[in-house]
């Protein structure tokens, strides 16, 4: 048991270091976050919520993976090589599949014209949750780029 708890802990300190270091994953997680926020002015159903959390989560996990793939390859040699760049190429590349398929995604739950008019009448009636919603964007903004990132720590 003391060994599973272990391995949870350094699962949970791959995500944080993921997060100290790479300005792409910050950006997905806080994407992520403002898709689930406005959300909720779709009507979207339990599976639908599924399919969105399981498109989100296939970023987060892509982009961990090519965090993983850079530093293994980044460990091996300092030198430069075919292989090694190929390597961290198609690791992106599995990023980019990952975030090309979440807009498809995205373009199919959130395509209603209702949605938007449904959030524009909110925000347009509550000043307070517009007010909350731009700081919201602003601390999402702080968090992505201004917070320094931590390479390798």
């Amino acid at each position: 048991m003391k060994k599973f708890i272990k391995s949870f802990f350094y699962a949970c300190k791959g995500v944080v270091l993921c997060f100290k270091c790479e300005l792409n994953f910050r950006f997905h997680i806080v994407f992520t976050g403002f898709v689930f926020w406005f959300s909720g002015f779709f009507g979207l159903d339990r599976g639908e919520y599924a399919i969105l959390a399981l498109t989100c989560g296939l970023v987060i996990f892509a982009e961990a993976f090519n965090t993983a793939v850079e530093n293994a390859v980044d460990f091996t040699g300092e030198k430069y090589s075919d292989l090694a760049k190929n390597a961290k190429d198609a690791a992106a590349g599995g990023v980019l599949l990952a975030a090309v398929t979440a807009v498809a995604v995205g373009l199919f739950l959130f395509g209603k014209k209702s949605g938007f008019v449904a959030m524009y009448d909110y925000y347009a009636d509550n000043p307070l949750m517009f007010a909350l919603l731009l700081a919201a964007i602003a601390a999402g903004v702080v968090i992505v780029f201004a917070i320094p990132l931590k390479p390798g720590k």
